[in-house]
């Protein structure tokens, strides 16, 4: 049978083709793809979403920022929605999927993800967000975080945290009163 293309990658359809057996079953054969830096749960989250249009995101981690416990809290929100939603996936950071969604070009759920940080957004936590991991590498979302400062500037006390002066930048240039006229 003759090819009516040639694959100029030089690919072939086994290229990451594995095969396992598992137990006393047949020979397995399927493909593993492997994704650095993203937890099961956010992956698992993504894969349902693309399934089901379904996705629980978590409080953002800074919204716990002026607690003494933050980590019991977080965990408390897991547990009451486990209670709310028995059977239903763990709600997942929506800055992770918002990571995935940009990675796999999945626009919808980009949104979705924004919207959810957007909503979660605090005076008492936006600082953290400013500098986070995400919203450094992101544009769309260090702006989304800016103009929540720049609305709220009288308000919003920016700290020092690492990684963070060119973020700074962005924020006290868009507030400034030369750039508002």
């Amino acid at each position: 049978m003759a090819r009516d293309w040639l694959d100029s990658d030089g690919e072939s359809e086994d290229d990451g083709l594995v095969e396992k057996r598992f137990s006393n079953a047949r020979l397995v054969r399927y493909y593993q793809i492997a994704f650095a830096e993203t937890a099961s749960a956010t992956f698992q989250a993504v894969l349902l979403y693309c399934k089901t249009g379904y996705i629980a995101f978590a409080p953002l981690t800074s919204s716990f920022a002026a607690a003494a416990d933050a980590g019991t809290m977080h965990e408390q929100e897991y547990r009451a929605y486990a209670v709310l939603h028995p059977g239903m996936p763990r709600p997942v950071s929506p800055k992770s999927v918002y990571r995935l969604a940009h990675l796999l070009q999945i626009p919808d759920l980009q949104k979705l993800a924004l919207d959810h940080i957007a909503s979660g957004l605090s005076i008492e936590g936006v600082a953290h967000e400013l500098f986070s991991p995400v919203a450094t590498a992101y544009d769309e979302v260090r702006r989304l975080v800016r103009d929540f400062i720049v609305k709220r500037f009288d308000e919003a006390a920016v700290g020092e945290i690492d990684g963070g002066s060119k973020t700074l930048t962005e924020v006290l240039q868009a507030a400034s009163p030369a750039k508002r006229e």
